[in-house]
């Protein structure tokens, strides 16, 4: 079923943040695992980005055992953040490593940067645990807000 919408709406890639996935690197959140697993099932491209250590990232991975659904792992440095988070320049150089145009991707993040539109996603998803949605009040069209990372393919499935 979501391959079928995938591919409808000419979707090539996807990027994740990796605290979407896990808080801590400890254990995955409810539900992780089998999205993945769903997501890589369709053979689209799967990226992921963090501003965490690449060390901590690359254990972290392994110990979950979900680094191999990804295509694509990239670290965030200070010059390229601001103030800790992934922006929106992150986001396209994660598309850029996959060879894909985000106009054919979709982001997965906890607290996506205001300018995301501006690099062209077609979907935005973003996840909060904590009741508090997208902190824009001028959202733009295609902004998606879930609760748990579980609910990301029934919430694109619901997305026009």
């Amino acid at each position: 079923m979501i391959e079928a919408w995938l591919d409808k709406r000419h979707i090539l890639a996807m990027v994740f943040d990796l605290k979407t996935l896990t808080p801590t690197g400890g254990e995955l959140f409810d539900g992780a695992f089998e999205m993945l697993k769903t997501f890589k099932e369709t053979k689209i491209k799967m990226g992921l980005v963090s501003f965490e250590n690449r060390g901590w990232v690359n254990l972290t991975l392994d110990r979950l055992a979900v680094g191999e659904h990804f295509d694509y792992v990239g670290i965030v440095n200070g010059a390229d953040s601001y103030y800790g988070k992934i922006g929106s320049q992150d986001w396209r150089n994660a598309f850029d490593a996959l060879r894909f145009w985000p106009q054919n991707g979709i982001v997965v993040g906890n607290g996506l940067p205001e300018d995301i539109y501006k690099i062209g996603v077609k979907y935005r998803v973003c996840v909060s645990r904590n009741g508090e949605m997208h902190s824009s009040s001028e959202r733009p069209e295609g902004i998606v807000n879930i609760e748990s990372v579980a609910h990301v393919a029934r919430a694109l499935l619901a997305a026009v």
